[in-house]
């Protein structure tokens, strides 16, 4: 019998290192990188229950109820 690892064990090296990886990064207020250079500031916005489940991949694939 071939035992298999779950998603979350397979990934807990990976998420460990993405945890610290933000952990470490400076919190800098929106208002500081607008006011030192709003012409190179982009803002973006992505709706991942409206882009998944309703009009991506699982809408093609039939999985939305």
């Amino acid at each position: 019998m071939t035992s298999h690892m779950n998603l979350a064990d397979r990934s807990l090296a990976f998420l460990t290192y993405l945890e610290d990886w933000y952990r470490q990064l400076p919190l800098v207020p929106l208002a500081t990188v607008i006011d030192s250079a709003p012409e190179t500031v982009a803002l973006i916005s992505v709706d991942m229950i409206n882009g998944f489940a309703k009009k991506g991949h699982s809408l093609v694939s039939g999985l939305r109820r």
